[in-house]
């Protein structure tokens, strides 16, 4: 016959047992919400590394000094224009030389705390090509076009007519690409050069134009 100690005494084991279960419990719960959170702050770090190497890609500035960008990507807004300069000094000096100039702007995105990509205020600039390559790009450039250049990109500081200090970007380009991937291009005519005729284009090409 149980006595009213034996049955108080297993009353309590089977409290603390039940409370020992209860620990287990919890702790295995908050184990997995930890665990749950060392993952999402794993993936946002490599979102936003693969984020800032990508923005890097976009906007890489190979040298300081030189301010040399490369796949840099620009859209333009306005029809380019085909301008003449003369030099004063260089190859080309006391000679007309022939430049493109468009207006374009770069644009620019960055993470939130959420680790979503925000779009920033974009960076307009000018883009200039000089040469024979302004001659042939004249009529291939249009509004609009997304476009990926290799050249130079150079900030003027100059104090405006409200006495605030500005800045004027300008993009020379030593190469410009279209960007296939977008849904404006219609079609695209083009005629395979002659060796000679590449050999020459290519020569023209590397001579500096200034």
């Amino acid at each position: 016959m149980a006595t009213s100690e034996n049955v108080n005494s297993q009353l309590i084991g089977s409290v603390l047992s039940y409370m020992e279960d209860l620990k287990i419990a919890s702790l295995r719960a908050r184990l997995k919400i930890i665990s749950k959170e060392l993952e999402t702050a794993k993936r946002n770090s490599f979102n936003q590394q693969k984020s800032k190497e990508t923005r890097m890609s976009d906007n890489v500035n190979t040298s300081k000094s030189d301010n040399q960008v490369k796949g840099y990507k620009v859209f333009l807004y306005g029809d380019p224009e085909l301008k003449t300069i003369t030099p004063k000094s260089g190859p080309n000096a006391g000679q007309e030389v022939p430049v493109l100039v468009a207006n374009a702007y770069h644009r620019n995105f960055a993470q939130d705390e959420a680790g979503k990509l925000q779009s920033l205020d974009p960076t307009f600039m000018k883009l200039e090509v000089y040469g024979d390559k302004a001659n042939y790009m004249k009529d291939l450039l249009k509004d609009g076009m997304k476009l990926v250049v290799n050249g130079y990109l150079t900030v003027d500081k100059f104090t405006g007519k409200d006495g605030k200090e500005k800045e004027a970007r300008t993009l020379n380009a030593d190469s410009v690409a279209l960007d296939l991937a977008q849904s404006a291009i219609k079609s695209i005519n083009f005629e395979k050069p002659q060796k000679e005729q590449t050999a020459q284009t290519e020569k023209k090409a590397s001579e500096p134009e200034i």
